[in-house]
């Protein structure tokens, strides 16, 4: 009768994991595909306020089809990590430039700082060269910046600064928000 309660609560432990692993992936997926969404939103809404030229719908329209890849791109990756477990997970490995791509990730949050009237400045202080998954790099500096942008009040400021650290590169990203808990 041990060894039968034994393997009931190891099932119970493995169906627990599994639905929280679930939670995990759902939440995450969520999180991930709202920011390249916001950004398409936004910048169709501003488009629609007034007629433009054909030149600034293409540049609307290219990026969108940019936005679009991206969504594209999560859904990919967090189905991936779907099968993480089975530790079959492939990182690029490539080197880049980092202030470039932290950059780019602020660039692309702009449209989003401009509704709030948010300032989002980029501040580099020397070109560190990192080797690493530079798709899922920018994914993080998407997120971090996309969620300084929705804690930081209406008028306020956002700074991306990479530089040099003893050697290491480094990347801050301070914002006028609410902050966070030590914790």
């Amino acid at each position: 009768i041990r060894r039968l309660a034994e393997t009931f609560n190891d099932m119970l432990d493995r169906l627990e994991k599994s639905f929280t692993s679930q939670r995990e992936f759902i939440e995450n997926l969520s999180h991930e595909i709202k920011t390249p969404l916001a950004i398409l939103k936004g910048e169709l809404e501003v488009t629609l306020k007034r007629i433009r030229s054909s030149r600034e719908y293409e540049d609307v329209l290219g990026s969108s089809l940019e936005e679009t890849d991206r969504i594209i791109r999560i859904v990919d990756d967090l189905l991936m990590l779907a099968r993480y477990d089975s530790n079959t997970m492939v990182l690029e490995n490539a080197s880049f430039e980092l202030p470039g791509l932290v950059r780019e990730a602020a660039v692309e949050l702009e449209v989003l700082a401009e509704q709030k009237k948010i300032d989002i400045r980029f501040v580099e202080s020397g070109r560190p060269a990192v080797q690493g998954d530079r798709p899922k790099l920018k994914r993080v500096f998407l997120d971090l910046l996309d969620n300084a942008v929705k804690f930081t009040p209406e008028g306020g400021r956002i700074e991306a600064e990479v530089g040099l650290n003893d050697g290491w590169a480094s990347v801050r990203i301070t914002d006028t928000g609410i902050g966070m808990p030590e914790e």
